[in-house]
């Protein structure tokens, strides 16, 4: 619901204008988000290999949105060209 406002709703509206970094940020967001749901779920249907293998995948996801969020800072203040 986060994502609609500025990202989602863009494109149906036809003003969906976003760069690569844009791109790259939103998924790294819609891939945390979906980790944080996925993880409960798991515990509760005792699911205990898949949940730490999830786990494992965060700590590579989340560097990965810090990353996301300093590239799209860097794009937004004009110091890196077009991609």
């Amino acid at each position: 619901m986060g994502l609609w406002p500025s990202y989602f709703s863009k494109f149906f509206n036809g003003t969906a204008n976003f760069t690569f970094y844009f791109h790259s940020h939103a998924s790294m967001v819609a891939i945390w988000v979906l980790i944080l749901i996925i993880q409960p779920i798991r515990i509760q249907k005792k699911k205990i290999q898949l949940h730490r293998l999830i786990g494992k995948i965060s700590y590579l996801a989340y560097p990965l949105i810090i990353i996301s969020i300093m590239l799209l800072s860097y794009k937004r203040q004009n110091r890196f060209g077009d991609a």
